[in-house]
């Protein structure tokens, strides 16, 4: 799976948390009242290599925190512009934008 968005809704329809997974990019969680507070990058491929060693060993391993800019220029629009859903999309990007967010999601923007 290259992307996934996941999404966390209170029995009364009211986003909890989102996360974003891209495997371009990395991964970051926006949680309702805190906004964006897990942001990561994936480590630069040639990090996972040990010079002093003829074997190359490559892996995926999140290397530090991104940027708040990065998270909603990079990672997000990554995610929100592969989704069919471009109600659900915008709708998104339009939550992102804050960091805390009441309105129930219209459960018809859940439906492809």
């Amino acid at each position: 799976m290259a992307r996934a968005l996941i999404l966390l809704i209170d029995p009364v329809a009211t986003i909890q948390t989102m996360r974003f997974q891209s495997n371009d990019y990395g991964i970051a969680t926006w949680s309702n009242g805190r906004g964006f507070h897990q942001k990561n990058v994936w480590e630069d491929e040639d990090a996972g290599i040990d010079p002093d060693s003829l074997k190359r060993f490559r892996f995926p391993l999140l290397n530090g925190s991104a940027s708040i800019e990065f998270t909603l220029n990079t990672i997000v629009p990554d995610i929100t512009d592969h989704l069919e859903n471009r109600k659900l999309a915008t709708w998104v990007k339009q939550v992102v934008s804050t960091q805390s967010w009441s309105k129930p999601i219209d459960q018809k923007l859940l439906t492809p």
